[in-house]
């Protein structure tokens, strides 16, 4: 396994880890929509296939995720 791909990884979730803990504790406001959306990203999606980097990227058929916009 590369290491180094999971420290990214790793980091990325303790990030989005850490500003829920501080909602929980009071030290911060609960997430906008926005900074939710950016979360969701930082969580689901590698830095490599962000902006471009990775082009051969395979898509699904149909929709992976079922969460709806209205839940």
């Amino acid at each position: 396994m590369n290491e180094d791909w999971v420290n990214k990884d790793m980091w990325r979730r303790v990030r989005v880890e850490n500003e829920l803990w501080n909602c929980f504790f009071g030290k911060r406001e609960l997430p906008t929509k926005a900074e939710c959306r950016e979360w969701a990203l930082l969580l689901g999606v590698p830095d490599e296939y962000r902006g471009g980097k990775v082009t051969d990227v395979f898509t699904q058929p149909e929709p992976v995720c079922m969460v709806q916009k209205d839940d």
